[in-house]
Order: C-alpha cells, then structure tokens, then sequence
C-alpha cells in the first residue's frame, strides 16, 4: 500500500520553488496561502528556511517576490497584513480591466504574446469594452491562438496596429524587462510613431530590495520603452 506524505504548506513552497514553467500568478497566489498558513501555525525556523528558499530559487519571478517580501523580517501579525494585501493585489483583475478599456475603441490592436497578462486585456477589451478590433499578429501560432475571443485576426506586423500591446516580466521605473523580440516591435513602433501600451500585473514593478534581488531569466532583456 501506497501512503501519500502530508500536503503540508512548506511542501507546497518547496513544490513551487521547482515549478519555473507554472503561471506566474498562479505561482504567486499558492505561495501567499501557503505563507498565511505557515504564520497561522507558527513561524519556526523550518518555515523561515523555506521562504527564504522560495524566494532564492525564483528569483526570477517579481511575483513571488513580492510574495516573500511582505513577511521578511517582520512579525507575524505585520507579515499577515502585508501579505493579506499581496494577496487582494493578485486576486484583483482591475488592471487588466482598466487596460482592456483604454484600448477597446481602437479599431486595430497589436499582439505579440499569448501570455496570460495579454490575453486578460483582450477579454476585458471584448467583453467589457465590445471591442470589434482587428488583432495584428505576425506569429501564425499566435494567431491561431487568439481566435477564441471571436475577433478578426490577422498574420501582419503588429506594429502596423494604431495600438500594440506590449508585455514585460517586470518594472522599475523606465526600465523595464522584456524579450528581444518585443523590446524590437516597440522599436518598430516607435518609428511609425504608434502608440505602446505596457502590459504587467502591477505587482510585477520591483521594490529596492526586490529589485535587488531579482534574477531575470535568460530570454529576457534590459530596456527602456
């Protein structure tokens, strides 16, 4: 007979610290209930060591970088609250709305990623802002990939949209953190002078200390757009 081991949080922890490829959200959100959790029965050296932990193998994630650092050298009660607020921040889709209606009116809009940041302004573009815009994509799988919003999509360059939305991994201030490949479109779109709009979860702009601590990945590259 099979006996399964407890599903303990700082399981959960370690599991998300080997998990790069998981969505970054859904990342950041089980490690902010497993934290709750883990302040709830007692903060010990163990559950410390595995934050840390957490925090050191993904760096590359501002998510869970916020994440940890809302209860790194506080107490319980102050680490709560702070992560209780992460927590609202992650579960809170405004951003996406607020992005998704800004962009609905125009009657073309440029896309370069299926990434789950992009395709949440596309839903609130469709669903709250009926946008009827043509999507411009110049990725074929990409395309196909865009087809369930129902809107027309088409194989172009997506800096010939009036709009190209444009998705970063993280901000501080003017810099931010994308792939080559994007940071090249808003170029291009700079010199046929169309309008960028920045895609990111807003938790995804580094404080000092995470920006200090942040690793990027390989793929992705330094810019100012």
């Amino acid at each position: 007979m099979v006996v399964s081991m407890p599903d303990t949080p700082l399981d959960r922890l370690h599991s998300i610290a080997r998990d790069a490829w998981a969505d970054p959200v859904e990342s950041a959100l089980a490690a902010a209930q497993a934290i709750l959790e883990i302040l709830e029965g007692g903060w010990s050296g163990p559950e410390a060591a595995g934050v840390s932990e957490l925090r050191r193998r993904r760096a590359d994630s501002p998510l869970i970088l916020a994440v940890t650092e809302a209860v790194l050298d506080r107490e319980p009660d102050v680490g709560r609250a702070a992560l209780m607020g992460i927590l609202d921040q992650l579960n809170n889709r405004t951003w996406a709305d607020e992005i998704g209606l800004r962009v609905a009116h125009r009657a073309t809009l440029g896309v370069v990623s299926l990434g789950e940041t992009t395709l949440a302004v596309l839903e609130a573009a469709r669903s709250l802002g009926e946008t009827a815009a043509t999507l411009f994509t110049d990725r074929r799988a990409i395309a196909r990939g865009l087809t369930y919003l129902g809107l027309v999509v088409e194989v172009a360059p997506p800096e010939e949209a009036e709009v190209v939305l444009l998705p970063v991994a993280a901000i501080l201030g003017s810099r931010m953190w994308t792939t080559a490949r994007v940071a090249d479109v808003a170029l291009r779109t700079s010199l046929l002078e169309g309008e960028v709009v920045i895609v990111a979860h807003p938790l995804t702009s580094l404080s000092p200390r995470n920006r200090a601590d942040y690793r990027p990945a390989p793929t992705l590259i330094d810019v100012r757009i």
